[in-house]
């Protein structure tokens, strides 16, 4: 009888947790984000909260991100959120924490707000960024051209009534920034592409928790005519070892 034992080594990667808007990554891991460095064509626009306008920012970020014309196609939705003030999930990247420390370093108007913002357009790739300050009525977002290294003069606030909107802004943008088709090559608004937390959680499992893996286990004893697998899995490792007996 001959024996031999297979031992499979598992890597585990780590995650990240994430747009409603979705591009989420053009669809992109949408746990495992990592901030684009600028190669990717410029496409869209981003937005992004000073401190304290977390609540307009997101309101403003989840239309933006669904109007086609307007959306970015190089991030995901948890940039999308540490980019609205959101602190970025434990265990996260290092770039989606400098993300994170970036937005957070946002003051005004001045020269090292610009420089920030300017560095957010170009690692994103997005034609302009939206700032937003302030909350409910008194919130204002207001359009960083990172060309131009300046703010555009116009300023936006949320339409009035009730519930908090940005319906007026998003169409005004969309005539301003409407993108060709070429510049968006089937890549579909973020706000279509968030992944349900559920979802997120079960990318993460391990291949051989699958019922796929071990069907194809069973599947190759039948073909190999009487040979046997015999599974154990080490308790302090993500190690699986496979132990076949060909009789």
């Amino acid at each position: 009888m001959w024996r031999m034992t297979l031992a499979i080594g598992v890597i585990v990667a780590p995650t990240l947790g994430s747009s409603a808007l979705a591009d989420s990554s053009p669809a992109a891991s949408p746990a495992g984000a990592t901030v684009r460095s600028g190669i990717a064509p410029a496409c869209g626009l981003v937005v992004v909260a000073f401190p304290g306008a977390i609540d307009s920012a997101w309101t403003l970020a989840l239309a933006v991100y669904g109007d086609k014309s307007l959306a970015p196609c190089n991030i995901d939705e948890a940039q999308a959120r540490v980019l609205c003030g959101e602190a970025p999930p434990s265990g996260a990247p290092a770039e989606l924490r400098e993300l994170a420390d970036t937005v957070a370093a946002l003051r005004d108007d001045d020269a090292p707000t610009r420089v920030l913002l300017g560095d957010i357009a170009r690692r994103l790739s997005v034609h302009a960024v939206i700032a937003v300050r302030g909350n409910g009525e008194g919130a204002t977002a207001r359009v960083f051209l990172p060309d131009l290294r300046a703010f555009d003069a116009a300023t936006y606030v949320p339409d009035p009534g009730p519930q908090p909107s940005w319906s007026n802004t998003v169409q005004s943008l969309a005539r301003s920034f409407r993108a060709s088709s070429s510049q968006r090559p089937g890549v579909p608004p973020l706000a279509t592409r968030v992944v349900p937390r559920a979802e997120r959680e079960a990318s993460t499992r391990q291949f051989y928790d699958s019922p796929w893996f071990w069907g194809g286990i069973g599947a190759a004893a039948l073909i190999g005519g009487g040979a046997i697998f015999f599974a154990a899995r080490d308790s302090g490792t993500p190690t699986i070892h496979l132990e076949m007996q060909l009789h």
